[in-house]
């Protein structure tokens, strides 16, 4: 919710969005591996970031297909 929020102020490069939601696959993945225990910390850091980040593109993405929308149909809407 509040990357949505905060995309008018901040806009967020793809790499960067792409790295926070690396990061909790990759907190995901050690854990389902059992190759180092995660901890609420842990989880709420990634949590939060790879939340920013998801809002940041489901932001982005919206307004891409609605650009393209508007391109298709010639300026109607």
């Amino acid at each position: 919710m509040i990357g949505m929020l905060t995309y008018t102020v901040y806009k967020m490069p793809w790499g960067q969005s792409s790295f926070f939601l690396f990061l909790m696959f990759l907190d995901w993945f050690l854990q389902r591996m059992k190759l180092l225990q995660s901890t609420n910390i842990r989880r709420l850091i990634t949590g939060i970031l790879c939340g920013y980040a998801l809002g940041q593109c489901y932001i982005t993405i919206l307004l891409d297909v609605i650009q393209i929308v508007r391109d298709h149909l010639g300026g109607i809407i």
